[in-house]
Formats: structure tokens, sequence, C-alpha cells
């Protein structure tokens, strides 16, 4: 627990609070949810929120850093007023993990359930609530080098060169934590104990983990403020420090106070208000609600850090790109939410689009936009390594707006957060539609044009947010200078307000010297807003912010009066309590004011209310109650009572039948077990759901046909009638037994086989599958009668298979019944299925030509580069696999030869000479004709044939004189295409060719020399250059193993020539002649 520090003379100063309503407050409705399930002793976590804060407002000092001390000693001196009388009754009560937040008047505790609702009633209580659990984000120098894209995209290089990399800035950001050891983050950490904090006590000094979700601060932080060690800088204001607040546990997940315990830290780090080491930004890259929901949980903590001084920059969220899809806190009136572009200042899909929810007031969304999608930043160190992520999502264009912030707080060190916010709108580059909308905002970051108008805004006035707190029902009158007490003018002009956005959920009048009137929505609690502008006469300021937290107070609940029939006699039980009702939707108790006069009324400990007739002879009577919600109570009201004659008893029946057979209960029926025994009649109320025929009498008689395949539970609903009375409601149960019914099988499609072939059915396809079952038992299939041809095997699954060996082509039909497993006879009707045999005809084998060379293995693979084999070019009529038959002693000149069945073979010849074998094709049934086979042709392969290509490179106008051939690649850097006009003599189309008739030579060019003057590597093969190593050095030449060579011509080198010597060879390995190569160099 932070030590509070009480200063009195600052005490004196600023502990006025806004209300001074003692009124009792309310129980969150998602909490007293949860009382309802919960034991009386189980600890629960909440806060409970006062209904006073400090008044900031007029604390005016310009020096930011005393403004944010007495506004920090205020904060404090409020809490230590309100807190030790209820920190003391937690203490005596059983609470634990106690924790005061000054910075909004609350406190955080686990209590026990017990004690929730006594809090609450507890003067001075705004409300109770629970302390909910929140999850991280998904992770998704002098001389600089050179900014990645999304820098220069919003202009931070140019105000770089103005000197201004935020050097005197601090910032900090609420994420998963920060990296502390990554070389771009290391050295900008501000250091000690007052740049870091964790609420959860897991990690003492700086740590990025949160589970899955660790990274994303250190990606957050990157891009405020990251260096270059990368090669490029990643970060907005490079010279800036950094502190942070771990706000997630390494699981990744916190309660509510454990954000609120940060944004206190965040004010004062080293729980001193009088050294000034708060950040001048604070970036917050996460949400806590669904989004489009308004949820201002943190209002009063962002604010307070507004009023502090201190920015506060959150991401838009990911929900886009449906309208009113912002997120919380960003969508909080004063929040500033920065929205995602990508490279092409497209807005991003999954941007957040606005307006914000109604309950946040509807208000333009976001405020601008930066980019989001793909962009570099610093990621969580492996093996002591640096490592970096490309990433997306607003949390990243958020940051961006946090370092563009810190750029120009270190160029103009006194500029308020109203006017830094300001000049970023103003300034924004404008996308999308025409001016502001709910896609881009105000536009584009330009941390330059913000720059430059803050560098011609000296004489504008400075206004500063505002916050105000008032109960529920009640009007705020604020009288001068009213939201003007804070606001300065450079030249200390008179100023006035001048209304720029109304409140949403009430009426405001707001007058020129700052004074205002603010009445709420009846019934109205939560947060509302409205924003002025501070004018001088001459000049206005940016746009400021007056936030007004309402309190909740509790409503008397409303009952309503309701009427009853009872027996002479009798005993009643009312629900009273079903049409009476409370704004807050407390539990309610009924309690009886005045006493029937012919009987009595008794509330049991449920809220029950029970009332009994005293047997006198009367028709009518009543009483009176109201309801309590344990705090306030309703108004009374009466409760009238028709009292009927002595009562009619009835009792509930019960029957059951077979499926699909009729029921027929003969006189008295349904009134055999009811009374009095004679003289009542029936009256149906409601029939039976599930009848095809229904029919009762007077008498009680009745008759009952359920729906055909009907079983389970029907029934009816009757009264029992004299002249004078009439029971109440009385249900009649008919159970109806399942009977098993015969399966239906149908008749099933023409299944298709090929001649020759055996026919595979499944399960998942057989003749089952239109087959149907009322009771969904698992059916069999039973073969009835076979084809007429071929050989049929049926399974009971309804799969089967049928050989097509020796069948002709035509339809052969089998017939079939189902049965469900219930009984042997239980079958279906006889069904039929149909298989259509197609005939087969013989494949086609056509003649191939492949090359070869002398001693050397050839293999031509199925598929490949080098030849998809002998059935390359073979077809089926069917289009049945193909399998190649060699055709024995078919293989002519000699060598040794080995064809696999799927046309792939090996050949190999000890000398080179024309040789051919012959195959045939076979689908499975036929093979391919002639019988003698096709003839596959075995030439010899010779090697490709090499042309000098020999260049003059210019220095002075960097060019060559064969363009084609030779090619400037940079200056001095000559790319050599020396095998583009060398030829294979071989010209069968399982050459590739370059598709202008020459053979492609694809790497095989080899240098193997390099001209006199220059020593070298003895053969450079693919990717190894042919250095110099003397002095006096021509160049270098590398292999680019492309059928091109890289020569550099040596710096210094403007006369002497370079030459070199290369071979090229074809795709089985046929080399050509060394060729030699010269390129002349003249300056």
């Amino acid at each position: 627990m932070k030590q509070h520090i009480v200063r009195s003379i600052i005490f004196v100063l600023f502990s006025v609070s806004f209300c001074t309503h003692l009124q009792a407050g309310s129980v969150d409705p998602g909490l007293e949810a949860q009382l309802k399930t919960t034991l009386p002793n189980q600890l629960i976590p909440v806060i409970i929120s006062l209904n006073t804060r400090a008044n900031t407002n007029v604390i005016k000092d310009k020096v930011k850093a005393q403004r944010r001390a007495k506004i920090i000693q205020a904060m404090r001196n409020h809490a230590n007023l309100k807190h030790p009388v209820l920190l003391a009754f937690l203490n005596a009560n059983g609470a634990t993990n106690i924790k005061p937040l000054w910075i909004i008047n609350s406190i955080a505790a686990k209590v026990p359930a017990s004690l929730v609702r006594k809090l609450a009633k507890r003067a001075g209580v705004a409300s109770v609530s629970m302390d909910a659990t929140l999850s991280a984000p998904v992770s998704g120098a002098t001389t600089l080098a050179i900014p990645e894209w999304n820098l220069s995209a919003v202009y931070a290089p140019e105000v770089w060169e103005s000197g201004h990399t935020g050097q005197s800035v601090v910032v900090a950001n609420m994420d998963t934590g920060v990296d502390v050891i990554h070389p771009d983050l290391a050295t900008r950490w501000r250091g000690g104990t007052n740049s870091w904090f964790d609420p959860h006590g897991q990690q003492a000094t700086p740590k990025d983990y949160a589970g899955a979700r660790s990274g994303h601060g250190t990606q957050t932080m990157g891009l405020i403020l990251g260096g270059d060690t990368g090669g490029s800088t990643i970060g907005v204001a490079p010279g800036a420090k950094w502190i942070a607040t771990k706000i997630f546990n390494n699981q990744g997940t916190a309660l509510e106070s454990h954000f609120h315990q940060s944004f206190q830290w965040l004010l004062d780090p080293d729980n001193n208000p009088l050294t000034d080491d708060a950040p001048d930004v604070v970036n917050g890259s996460f949400q806590t609600a669904l989004s489009g929901i308004c949820d201002t949980r943190f209002q009063a903590d962002i604010q307070a850090l507004k009023t502090a001084g201190i920015a506060v920059v959150f991401a838009a969220g990911n929900d886009g790109p449906v309208i009113s899809s912002s997120s919380s806190p960003a969508n909080n009136p004063g929040s500033f939410a920065a929205g995602a572009v990508d490279y092409y200042s497209a807005v991003a899909t999954f941007s957040a689009r606005g307006p914000t929810p109604a309950g946040c007031g509807g208000a333009l969304f976001p405020n601008i936009v930066a980019p989001g999608v793909d962009v570099v930043t610093s990621d969580l160190t492996f093996a002591g390594q640096a490592s970096y992520a490309v990433v997306s999502g607003t949390s990243f264009a958020a940051p961006h707006v946090t370092g563009g912030m810190a750029l120009l707080l270190d160029s103009f060190p006194n500029t308020d957060v109203t006017a830094l916010e300001s000049a970023l709108t103003a300034s924004a580059t404008d996308l999308g539609a025409p001016g502001p909308d709910n896609e881009y905002g105000y536009g584009m970051l330009n941390v330059l044009g913000a720059y430059n108008l803050l560098a011609n805004s000296g004489q504008n006035p400075v206004g500063v947010d505002d916050s105000y707190m008032l109960d529920e029902d009640v009007t705020l009158t604020t009288a001068a200078p009213g939201v003007l007490g804070n606001d300065t003018d450079p030249q200390n002009n008179p100023l006035s307000a001048i209304l720029d956005t109304d409140v949403s959920h009430g009426t405001l009048v707001l007058n020129t010297n700052g004074s205002f009137v603010y009445t709420p929505a009846s019934n109205y609690n939560g947060t509302d807003s409205f924003t002025y502008k501070v004018s001088d006469g001459l000049h206005e300021s940016g746009v400021v912010t007056v936030v007004m937290s309402i309190n909740p107070i509790n409503d008397a609940p409303v009952a309503q009066a309701d009427t009853a029939e009872a027996s002479n006699g009798g005993l009643l039980t009312i629900p009273v309590l079903a049409n009476d009702s409370d704004l807050e939707n407390s539990p309610l108790t009924p309690v009886i004011d005045t006493q029937p006069v012919n009987g009595t009324v008794t509330v049991n400990s449920g809220g029950v209310v029970a009332y009994t007739h005293n047997g006198s002879p009367t028709s009518v009577d009543s009483f009176t109650y109201h309801v309590t919600d344990g705090d306030l109570s309703s108004n009374i009201t009466t409760v009238n009572i028709t009292v009927n004659a002595a009562s009619v008893t009835a009792a509930p029946d019960s029957y059951s039948i077979a499926e699909d057979n009729a029921l027929v209960a003969a006189a008295p029926g349904v009134l055999s077990n009811d009374s009095p025994s004679n003289g009542l009649t029936v009256q149906l109320i409601s029939a039976p759901a599930h009848a095809a025929s229904f029919n009762i009498n007077p008498d009680g008689s009745f008759s009952y046909i359920p729906v055909p395949n009907y079983n389970g539970i029907d029934g009816f609903i009757y009264k029992a009638s004299t002249a004078n009375a009439q029971s109440g409601n009385t249900p009649v149960t008919i159970t109806v037994n399942p009977v098993n019914d015969a399966p239906v099988a149908a008749n099933d499609g023409v299944y298709t086989v090929t001649a020759g072939q055996v026919l595979n059915i499944s399960a998942a396809s057989g003749v089952l599958v239109n087959d149907s079952d009322v009771e969904n038992n698992t059916l069999a299939a039973t073969l009835v009668s076979s084809p007429s041809a071929g050989m049929l095997t049926l399974n009971a699954d309804g799969s089967f298979s049928f050989n097509a060996s020796g069948v002709a082509g035509g339809i052969y039909a089998f017939n079939y019944r189902t049965n469900d497993g219930m009984s042997v006879n239980n079958q279906s009707n006889l069904a039929t299925a149909s298989i259509n045999v197609i005939p087969n005809t013989a494949p086609k084998a056509n003649s191939d030509i492949f090359l070869y060379r002398a001693n050397v293995v050839r293999s031509v693979n199925a598929a490949g580069t080098l030849g998809l084999g002998v059935l390359k070019n073979d077809t089926d009529a069917e289009n049945n696999l193909l399998t190649a038959q060699y055709v024995a002693n078919s293989l002519t000149g000699g060598g040794t030869l080995n064809l696999n069945a799927d046309g792939s073979f090996t050949y190999v010849r000890a000398t080179a000479a024309n040789t051919s074998f012959k195959y045939r094709a076979y689908d499975g049934t036929l093979l391919s004709l002639p019988a003698t086979g096709a003839p596959v042709y075995m030439r010899t392969d010779g090697p490709p044939t090499t042309v000098a290509d020999n260049c003059l490179y210019d220095i002075s106008n960097n060019g060559t004189t064969m363009p084609g051939i030779c090619t400037v690649l940079t200056n001095r850097v000559i790319k050599m295409a020396v095998a583009l006009n060398d030829t294979d003599p071989n010209t069968t189309t399982n050459i590739p060719t370059d598709g202008v008739g020459r053979t492609v030579v694809a790497n095989t060019t080899t240098v193997t020399s390099v001209g006199t003057g220059v020593n070298v590597l003895a053969n450079a093969q693919c990717g190894q250059a042919a250095l110099g190593i003397i002095p006096g050095v021509r160049g270098t030449i590398v292999n680019n193993c492309d059928g091109t060579v890289a020569v550099t011509v040596a710096n210094g080198n403007n006369l002497n020539a370079i030459g070199y010597s290369y071979r090229v060879s074809d795709d089985l390995g046929a080399q050509s002649n060394a060729r030699t190569v010269s390129l002349s160099v003249q300056p």
C-alpha cells in the first residue's frame, strides 16, 4: 500500500468537494446478481466509490510541475479526510487486500458478501461495484538511421531535423511490461524505483511477461521511442525516456483495481507529490469492454492525469469496419483515440469506427489515425539477441501519436494537454470524405504540421480540462469563474468561455464568464460531458473537455395495486411483488400496513404474502402494504380480494396409451377424483398440444387421439365448477408410450462403373443413405435379389462392392430390404438400386523420344523437368489410370533398361548410339494396340556451343556497347548474360527452351579463369567470386548461376580490361568447350 503524506497547507486550499450529499449509494447490478449465488462469508473483490472528489479545477498554476504537485496533494488530502472511518469499518469486518485509490477517492478490497449492501448504505458511499477481471491485448541520437516508412508517413524525421527527438520528455505505457534488455529500449529507460510499477508484485524490474500475450508492451514502446540498432529507426521519439506500469499479471489478466493503482502510480511514481517525476505522455493500447459499449470506469483516472498536465492516448479498438465499434476507454469523453491506416493511408479494415455510444456522447471517433498495418517494431529478445516484429492493430497506431506528442512537448515544453490535442487534430492530413468523419477522425497524424501550428500559437489562451461530481437528479450550479478557473492567457487578457459541444444526458447553460448550470436527465447516472473553447477576444484555445460524474442515488421502489380470488375459509398465496418495481432492481420485501377485515395476512421469509379467509359470509376483502428495498420504502397500495363460495377441489389426473392408439375415458372421467362428488361440470382451459383429435364433455368424459407417430408427454388443463364455486387450474397428463414403426426404404439412384472394374461404395454413399426410420434406430440392409451379371456383395451398413469383370455394358439392378433391429420381422418395403456398367476401350500408347549420354545413367521420372515418362502422351477414353508394360526383347542397340509401371525408367549404354525399345499401356483391363507395342527412341546428346560476348564499359556515361548482353546494374557493376546466345544442337521437346529456339542454360555457367594480371580462385562455382588479391586488381567476378556473370570494375581501374572464360552445360550434363570473354574498360 502506498503511504499517504498529509500537507496541511494544501489541504486547506484544495480539499473542497464537488458534492456534499451524504446519501447512501447503490450496488452495481452485476455485483447484485453475483450476491444471489454467493455464500455470505465468501470474499468478493469490490471497488467502493465515494461520492466526493477533490476540487482540482481551481488549481491554476501555469508551471506544470507546480500544478501537478498541488493536484496530487489535494487528491491525497481529500482521501485522507474521507477514507479513515471506512478503512476502520473494513478492517473490523473481515475485509482483506485493502488498497486506497486516492486518484478517484475509492477503495479496492476483498469483502465478505454479507458486507456489500451494508457498505452501499454507508453515508458518503456512491456505489459498490465488482473489481472486474480484464485481459491483456493480443500481441499482433543526433544522427539516426533511415526511419521506417511509418515514421516518415507522420513526418517525424522532419521534426528531428530541428534538433528535437524527445530528449526532455518522459513517456509511459500501460501494458504487458517492457523488455528492458532490448538494445533499442535499454538505454532509454529512465531507471530507478520510480520508473517501474507492477501492481501484482511479480516483477521487481522491467520485464514483458503476460503469458500468451507477452511482447505487446515491448512492441508499443518500440514504436514510441525505439532506436536504430536493427538498421533503421523504429520509434517516433527516439530521444525520449520511458517508464512503465505492468498492468497485467504473468497470466495476462488484471483486476479493475490494478488499473486504478497504475493510473495512481503514473500521477506520482515516487509517492512524493513534491517531486515532479510523472511522465509527460501515457500510452494505453488496451480496451476494457466489448466494442460499442460506453465503459467509464477509468474516466476519473484519465481526467486526473489530464488535469495534472499528462497527455493520454488510447488505441481506438480492432472491431471495425462496422459503425459504432469504438472501445473503452478510448471512447470516453475527453479521451484521445487513434485509429489505424495502412501504407497507402487507407483506413484499416479492423480499425474501430465511430460515433461513440450514446452513453459517451455519440461523438466523432476516432480523434486521429496513424500507421497501424504491417509496421516494424521491437519484440522480445531471444537468447540475448534483439528481435523485431511486423505488427498490425490500433494498439500500434496509438504509439505513433504518443511519440508525436513527445516530440511536440520536447519542442514546446509548456504546452498544455488541450493545446497539444488541438494542434494534432488541426494539423492532421484530411483523409476519406472531406472534413472530420467516423473512419479517419480529423485525419492522418502530421507531427510537422502540429509543430508549425504550436510554433505560431504563443498568443492563444490555454484551456485545462475540468471534472465535476454530482448526485443523480441534482442540479450542478457552478459560479464564475467556473470552467475558466484553471485556464490561463499568456498576456493575462480577460477570458470568456464559448460552448463547443453540448451535453448528451441533460441540459446545460454555459455563461461566457465560465459559470454554468447543469441538470442531468431524470434518473440518469454515469458520465456526461461538454466541450468549450477559451477566448481572449482575439485568439481561441483548443477544445477543452468538461466531464461530469453523476453518482447513482437509490430511488424508492413503486408498489402497484393487486387483485386476487380466494375461497371462503380458504388459504391463498398472492404474488404481490410481481407488478412492483425498483429502478435499481434491488430485492424487494413486502410490509403489511393494514390487515384485512375478514381474514389475516402473513409475509414469510421469502417475501411471499399468504391470505387466509376467516369463513365469514363475505364476498370481498382487502388489505394494504408497501415494499422496501432495504433502504427506502414505496407508496402504500391496496390488494382487493374477491371471496368465492365454498371451494371446489380438483385433483390432477394421469392416463397412458400406446403410440397411434385412441384414449376414451367414460364419465365421470377427470371428475372422478374431484370434490364435491356431485354437481360438478368441466370447463376446458387449454387443449392437448399433440392431439390429432380431442373432445371433452361437461360430465368429465373425453376422447383423445395423438398425432401419428407421436410419443411422449401430452395433456390438457381444466377447471371443475359448481353453480357457486370453481376449482383452480388442474392438469391432466397423458403419457403416449412409444411403439416401434417399420423402417422405410427408398429406391436409390444409379451407380456407375466401367466394365472390367470393381465398384466400391462406402456406407456414406450406400443404399441406406435415403432410407428412414421414425424412431431413428440404426438400420441394416439385407439383399433380396442380385444383379443378372457380375458379382455383388452388400453389407449391413449399406456399403457394397460390384465386380464388373466380364460384364457387358448396360443397367443391372438388385433389390434389398432394411431392418431396424427391433425384431426379425420388422422389415421395410422392397427397394431397388441400379448399376450402370460402361463399356471399356483399350488405351492408346504413342511413341516417345529421349536423349542420353554415353556411359551416363539416364533417369526419366514419371514427373519432373527431365521428362514425364513414357506415359506422358498416352490416353484412355475412360480416363483410367495407366501403367506401362515392357514388350519382351524389344530393346535394340544394347544397353541396360529398367522400365517401371508408372512410365519412369533408367537407361545406360557404354557407347553412344541411337537405340529403342517398346512398351504397351494398360488401363487395368485392356492393353494398348498393336500388340508389338509403341516405340521409345533413345538418341545421343551433344554438347552446347558457346558464342563470345565481349563488351565495352564506358565509365563516363555508365553504359555498355552491347546493352542486350551487358547490363549496368549500378555504377561499375555490369551483368553479362554470357549464355543468352549460346545454343544446343538437340532441340527435342524434353530439353527446355527459352521460347525463341535457343537452349536455356540454367545453373550451369562456370567461371574457370580470369584475365592476365589477376590472381583468382581456380574455379568460381555458383555464388562464388573470382577475387583479385594483389595490388592493381582490375575487378571481381561472381557467377550468378543463372547464365549470367556479375563483373565489378574496381575503383581505380579506368582502363584495364577484365577477362575470364566459362563453360555451359545442358540439362543432361553435356559441357561446352571453354569460351574466353572480356570486358573492356574506358574512362
